[in-house]
C-alpha cells in the first residue's frame, strides 16, 4: 500500500468520518449511520470454493476498510456491511473489482450459514441439503463505496454495463453492478458532510483555483484550525505544504498563503527563464536574419557597381524585386562609398 493509500485509509478508518462518507453517498448527507453503531470487521475476506476433486480452493481479497453497521429506526434495526475502497488514481475496471469484493463476502456468508446448518444437522430437504441454505435464511447486505481522491473528473465506468460494448437488447439480460462513487469533482454541496471530510474534499477539488480557494478560506472558519489528520491528507493529495506538530491543529489560511506565494515566486522564475530562452532564440533568429540581409546588400552593391538594373539584379540573385529596389535606393543615399552597415540602417527605418 502506497503512502497516499495509507493516508486515506487511516483517515477514513475513524468511525465519525467513515459514517460521514457513508451518509453522504447513501443518504444524501442525512445522519442515518452513526459512529457509535459501527464495528470493525476483518478486512481480509476469504471464500472457499469446492473443487471437482473435492478439495477446496480459497480466494482471498483485502479491503481498505470494512465495518458492520446498524441502522436504527422506530421499532426496527437493519444490519449491513459497509466497505470503503480508496482510489488515488482512476480505476477503469472498478465496477468489476467492487463486484468481486462483494461477491466474496456474500459467498462467505453462504458458506458460514451452511456450516452452521450442517453442524446442527437441521437441513431437512434435498433442496436445503444441496444448497446448505434454507428458505428462512437471509444474507446481510454489503455496500461498497469507492472514494476517489483526485481533483480531475472520474472518466472511468460507473457501472458494469458501461464496460460492455454491445446493444441494449443483450444488456437487459446482463445483471448490472453499480459503482457507489465519491469523486470531489462531482460534489456541488460540501455542506452535506458533517466532519472535516467535506473540507478536505473541497480543497482537493479546488486546489488549482486561487479564486475558489480564497472563497473557501473566507467562508469556512474551520479551515483556520483544521485537525491534524485532515492536514496530513490535504498535504498528501495536494501541493499545499504545512508546518504542524502531531496532534496540534494548524492554520490552513497560512498554509494556502505560503503555497500561493511559493507559486508566484516559482511562476516568476519560470517566466524569467522562459523569457531568457525566448530572448536567446529571438536573438539567434534576428542574427540569422541580419546576416542574410547584410550578405544580400554586399551582393547587390556589386550589381550596382556594374550598372546592372535593379530588376535584372533581382532576377540574378533570385530575390524579390521590391527588396532589391529598396537596397538600390538606400545604396544611392550612401554613394559613393556604399557602406554596408549604413545601408542596412536605412533599410531598418
Amino acid at each position: 500500500m502506497g503512502r497516499k493509500d495509507t493516508l486515506s485509509t487511516e483517515y477514513l478508518s475513524d468511525n465519525a468520518r467513515f459514517a460521514d462518507i457513508c451518509n453522504y453517498c447513501l443518504f444524501d448527507g442525512q445522519d442515518v449511520i452513526r459512529a457509535e453503531d459501527l464495528r470493525e470487521m476483518d478486512t481480509k475476506e476469504f471464500l472457499e470454493l469446492a473443487g471437482l476433486s473435492g478439495r477446496g480452493q480459497q480466494i482471498q481479497r483485502i479491503r481498505d476498510i470494512l465495518k458492520g453497521a446498524v441502522i436504527r429506526s422506530t421499532g426496527d434495526c437493519t444490519y449491513l456491511i459497509l466497505g470503503v475502497e480508496n482510489q488515488t488514481e482512476i480505476h477503469y475496471a472498478m465496477p468489476v473489482r467492487g463486484m468481486i469484493y462483494d461477491g466474496i463476502n456474500y459467498g462467505s456468508q453462504v458458506n458460514e450459514i451452511s456450516r452452521r446448518h450442517r453442524k446442527a444437522h437441521n437441513l431437512n430437504s434435498p433442496a436445503e441439503f444441496l444448497s446448505g441454505f434454507t428458505a428462512e435464511d437471509h444474507l446481510t447486505p454489503v455496500v461498497t463505496i469507492t472514494v476517489y481522491w483526485g481533483s480531475q473528473p472520474w472518466d472511468g465506468p460507473r457501472s458494469l454495463h458501461e464496460m460492455f460494448h454491445t446493444n441494449s437488447t443483450i444488456l437487459k439480460y446482463v445483471a448490472d453492478y453499480k459503482l457507489n462513487l465519491i469523486s470531489p469533482a462531482d460534489i456541488t454541496d460540501f455542506a452535506k458532510f458533517r466532519t472535516s471530510v467535506g473540507l478536505v474534499l473541497e480543497v482537493i477539488k479546488h486546489q488549482d483555483s486561487e479564486q475558489e480557494m480564497e472563497q473557501i478560506l473566507t467562508r469556512e472558519a474551520a479551515l483556520h484550525n483544521i485537525e491534524y489528520a485532515a492536514a496530513k491528507v490535504i498535504e498528501g493529495f495536494t501541493d499545499i505544504k504545512m508546518d504542524h506538530d502531531e496532534k496540534e491543529e494548524f492554520n490552513m489560511c497560512k498554509a494556502w498563503e505560503d503555497h500561493y506565494q511559493s507559486g508566484v515566486r516559482e511562476g516568476r522564475e519560470q517566466g524569467l527563464e522562459q523569457g531568457r530562452e525566448q530572448g536567446l532564440e529571438r536573438g539567434r533568429e534576428l542574427g540569422l536574419e541580419q546576416g542574410k540581409i547584410l550578405n544580400l546588400i554586399e551582393l547587390t552593391i556589386k550589381k550596382i557597381l556594374k550598372n546592372i538594373p535593379a530588376e535584372e539584379a533581382a532576377d540574378m540573385l533570385e530575390e524579390n524585386v521590391t527588396l532589391i529596389e529598396r537596397i538600390y535606393d538606400a545604396a544611392r543615399m550612401c554613394a559613393p562609398d556604399y557602406d554596408v552597415d549604413k545601408i542596412y540602417a536605412i533599410l531598418q527605418q
